[in-house]
């Protein structure tokens, strides 16, 4: 049994496409706002299921990428430069494309 009670901190970074962006465009939506509500949603369900985690949105950020198919987005993401850099400088735990 857990015996520290303290709550994990995840932060996370959020990639999109310019093709997510074009599309909630057209609902009058935007990545960032989507990225707010994913990580609200994940926090609700984590405390609702009393799961001592706190998803933190440290960034969210266009990349120029098109989607193709989850291995092919994985490895992009593993090996991207880019990603990294992004992912140090926002001192984050966790990318989400």
């Amino acid at each position: 049994m857990l015996q520290d009670q303290s709550t994990i901190v995840v932060r996370a970074l959020v990639v999109y496409t310019p093709a997510v962006r074009k599309a909630l465009d057209q609902f009058g939506s935007s990545p960032d706002t989507l990225a707010t509500l994913a990580i609200e949603s994940t926090n609700l369900a984590s405390k609702n299921s009393n799961v001592r985690m706190l998803l933190k949105l440290v960034k969210a950020e266009e990349i120029a990428y098109v989607e193709k198919d989850f291995p092919s987005d994985l490895a992009m993401l593993q090996g991207s430069a880019w990603v990294k850099a992004e992912r140090e400088a926002a001192k984050a735990n966790v990318v989400f494309l």
